[in-house]
């Protein structure tokens, strides 16, 4: 762990967008076994992860990039296999005239103007957290369940729906399974799949429409970017 400032041709060199203005650098380095170009090229997406299903998120480096994005800095990584990683984010100095980051400045339309009920189903508890707070932010209703049992039972108690945002693979009860059941109640509910495992085979067979399918990752404007055309005038 090193913090220390660098401006100039030492920025430039390891990496800093922003190498003309002095900035702030803190370095992170381990002896580990490094990534290969293709795991470095992903590195920062939300929901990437190089471990098994249900032993990692993918959300730690999406987390840091967006903290670093906020402080107006940047990121630069640099990791071979078998040579370990390197991270250095840069940061503007405070030199007392700087207005502090507006973390809650204007967003994209899609993100403030979003109203409707959302039923959210996904097993996976951080991806279903994440994309709850993302439909939250956006001005949505959600409901959530980690399977389509607790999803039946939000219907059953009579709560309104204007879309289902379901993942494919759940134990149980798939979410083309639930989804068929409730269009049998709503035909007119609007359905948008998520899934990361998917073949682009079996996918075409659930597209009934464009659109109606969000493959994993997703980021946070391709998933409210989607809701908003599916939902329309809601």
């Amino acid at each position: 762990l090193c913090v220390r400032s660098v401006h100039g041709d030492e920025g430039r060199a390891l990496g800093c967008a922003f190498p003309e203005k002095q900035r702030v650098l803190l370095e992170v380095a381990d002896s580990g076994i490094g990534m290969p170009p293709a795991v470095k090229a992903r590195l920062f997406e939300p929901f990437f992860t190089t471990k098994p299903r249900g032993t990692g998120t993918g959300l730690g480096l999406f987390t840091v990039k967006r903290i670093v994005d906020h402080c107006h800095g940047s990121l630069a990584v640099d990791s071979e296999p078998g040579r370990g990683t390197r991270l250095r984010a840069f940061f503007p100095m405070a030199d007392g005239t700087t207005p502090a980051p507006n973390l809650h400045g204007e967003e994209p339309a899609h993100r403030r103007a979003g109203t409707g009920t959302i039923l959210l189903v996904e097993d996976d508890p951080s991806v279903r957290k994440v994309a709850e707070r993302f439909l939250v932010r956006a001005g949505y209703h959600v409901l959530t369940a980690s399977q389509s049992d607790e999803a039946l039972a939000h219907v059953a108690s009579g709560s309104h729906i204007d879309l289902l945002l379901t993942d494919i693979v759940m134990p149980g009860q798939s979410g083309l399974d639930l989804a068929a059941v409730l269009r049998e109640r709503r035909p007119d509910l609007r359905i948008l799949y998520m899934s990361g495992y998917f073949e682009s085979s079996n996918a075409d067979a659930i597209k009934p429409e464009p659109g109606l399918l969000l493959q994993k990752p997703f980021t946070e404007d391709e998933l409210l970017g989607r809701v908003a055309t599916l939902l329309g005038g809601h």
